[in-house]
């Protein structure tokens, strides 16, 4: 079990330091017990680049969760809205890049 977790965090590693996303082994047929279609997610099912403007928008997330995860280590009662808010922006620019980026639609084949 631990082989196959560093297998699935080397996968992601490498797709992202080469900046494409891999097909996925044995997925040549979807599910059809899942609704992939109403589903920010999808099977990879070939090899494709990472789009620049994903990237960016990724990064500027993670810049924003580490400003969010530093207010929360000073957080005072005060403060909470200010937090409440700057994580309202981070979700919604994460739905934002789900809907926009071909990374996260779902893609029939």
């Amino acid at each position: 079990e631990s082989a196959a977790g560093i297998v699935g965090l080397t996968k992601v590693l490498l797709q992202f330091k080469y900046k494409k996303l891999v097909p996925s082994l044995n997925a040549v047929h979807l599910n059809p017990n899942i609704d992939f279609k109403n589903s920010p997610f999808y099977l990879q099912q070939q090899l494709e680049d990472l789009s620049k403007q994903f990237m960016t928008q990724i990064n500027q997330i993670h810049a924003q969760l580490d400003v969010i995860q530093g207010d929360l280590n000073k957080v005072k009662t005060k403060d909470l809205d200010k937090i409440l808010d700057e994580i309202y922006w981070a979700e919604n620019n994460i739905r934002d890049l789900q809907s926009k980026s071909s990374a996260w639609r779902y893609q029939s084949y």
